[in-house]
């Protein structure tokens, strides 16, 4: 015996095979063994008995719902008939149980508009049964020939038994059958049930799983679009930092390569300056030598000076004055020249003026014994100025120079590594935080003095002897 869930399930079951035969007796076939294959595959003999009297059941439901508009067309007339004869007589249009005929017309007429769906395309089997009652009751009470006799009653009441016959034949003969494959398999039915609850225990066990193993692979493809992430930014990077590398290199070599040009160009021009220096430096000792010369021989010439010249050693004319003087020679030589051509006698006083040297000034006065080097001495005070100037221009010189091999040292001193360099001062060289510059050793300049001595003192004192003209 089936329990409670067993029975409700076959109840089920037998629901949904029913259905399943509906759906099958609407649907056309070819031939009767199609049919017989799609609704009996097992070739049950009452289920092809049952079959083999409908024959084609989409055919004959045709023909069913034909003869229903037939019986409802004659039902209708009638009908009419009767409500035309009911106004002398009302008991005319009245049937078994006061049933009148537009009552009967109306419940035909529902039974074929609900027997076939139009919007479906389809028929309503569970129908049947109340078409069978209807043809039947209106057969036996209506239809009978005391009232009213129909044409096409017989035969509809013979096909809807046929239907209603052989379709509840089908159906019981498929629960009969279900419910024996039932009750033969219970067991197995019960072991599926169990097998059925473990398998939806298992595929919750497997969704889990499934759940899991998504999640694994969802990070998964992301670990891996990270690692690609990371490799495609890791390569861009590399790229960028070799082509970083590559440009920090040729910045490198263009440095260096500058930084060697600079060191070739200061080295020439340390050259060059070295050249100029010792060039420089022998100029200035032949210079030194010649003012010293020069000093020497305006000392000689100054013990030469006359009192006179000592006093006033300096000259009152100007440059005009020398220009005045040699024209007023010219001149002199061109009247000598006239005066000889024209008189073959000289004059001994002119004589002697062109034997002996004389000078006279733009007057025509003559140049006393004291002036006569007063062109020496403007041109000896000249040259003083200039040894004067030279002596100092010598001293700067040296302070230059001095200061220049200073800073050429502590360059050297820069660029090279000896223990000389190591033990002494260097900039390069950074002790507790503290930097030492190189201090300049050039020494203070010493300005030369020189003395000045009054000419009468000189003269006085006996230092110089004076001449008197």
């Amino acid at each position: 015996m089936l329990d409670h869930s067993g029975q409700a399930d076959a109840n089920e079951e037998i629901e949904r095979t029913k259905a399943k035969l509906r759906k099958v007796m609407q649907q056309e076939y070819t031939s009767f063994e199609d049919m017989v294959a799609s609704v009996a595959p097992l070739n049950t003999h009452s289920i092809v008995a049952a079959l083999h009297d409908l024959q084609n059941p989409k055919e004959s439901l045709g023909k069913l719902h034909d003869l229903i508009r037939l019986v409802k067309t004659e039902i209708k007339e009638l009908a009419a008939d009767r409500a035309a004869l009911s106004l002398h007589d009302d008991r005319l249009n009245e049937l078994y149980m006061g049933e009148t005929y537009s009552l009967m017309s109306e419940r035909w007429e529902k039974l074929y508009r609900d027997f076939y769906s139009i919007p479906k395309q389809e028929y309503d089997l569970s129908k049947l049964p109340d078409i069978y009652d209807c043809i039947k009751y209106d057969m036996l009470h209506n239809l009978n020939g005391a009232h009213a006799t129909t044409k096409y009653g017989r035969a509809l009441f013979n096909m809807a038994e046929l239907f209603v016959t052989n379709i509840e034949e089908l159906e019981q003969h498929f629960e009969t059958a279900h419910l024996n494959y039932l009750q033969n398999t219970d067991q197995r039915t019960q072991d599926f049930k169990y097998l059925t609850a473990k398998d939806q225990e298992l595929s919750k066990d497997i969704e889990i799983k499934i759940r899991k193993i998504e999640r694994l692979q969802a990070n998964l493809t992301q670990w891996r679009t990270k690692i690609a992430q990371n490799v495609r930014e890791c390569t861009d990077r590399n790229k960028a930092l070799e082509e970083e590398k590559s440009q920090i290199g040729g910045h490198f070599q263009s440095l260096k390569a500058k930084m060697n040009r600079m060191r070739d160009e200061h080295k020439k021009r340390l050259t060059t300056l070295s050249h100029n220096a010792r060039e420089t430096n022998l100029k200035l000792t032949a210079s030194q030598e010649l003012a010293e010369r020069i000093l020497k021989l305006g000392e000689l010439a100054r013990k030469l000076e006359t009192e006179r010249e000592q006093v006033l050693p300096f000259y009152h004319s100007t440059i005009e004055d020398a220009q005045q003087a040699a024209d007023d020679v010219n001149a002199l030589k061109q009247g000598i020249v006239v005066a000889t051509s024209g008189s073959g006698a000289v004059d001994n006083h002119l004589k002697l003026g062109l034997i002996q040297p004389h000078g006279s000034f733009a007057t025509g006065e003559a140049v006393s014994e004291w002036e006569y080097l007063d062109l020496f001495w403007k041109r000896y005070n000249k040259a003083l100025l200039d040894a004067m100037a030279i002596q100092n221009e010598k001293a700067r010189v040296e302070v230059e120079n001095r200061e220049l091999q200073a800073v050429l040292k502590q360059y050297l001193d820069g660029i090279s590594v000896n223990e000389q360099v190591m033990s002494s001062i260097n900039p390069l060289l950074v002790v507790n935080g503290r930097l030492t510059l190189n201090q300049s050793n050039t020494p203070a300049t010493i300005e030369l003095t020189h003395t000045i001595v009054d000419a009468n003192h000189m003269v006085s004192t006996n230092r110089v002897s004076g001449r008197h003209a």
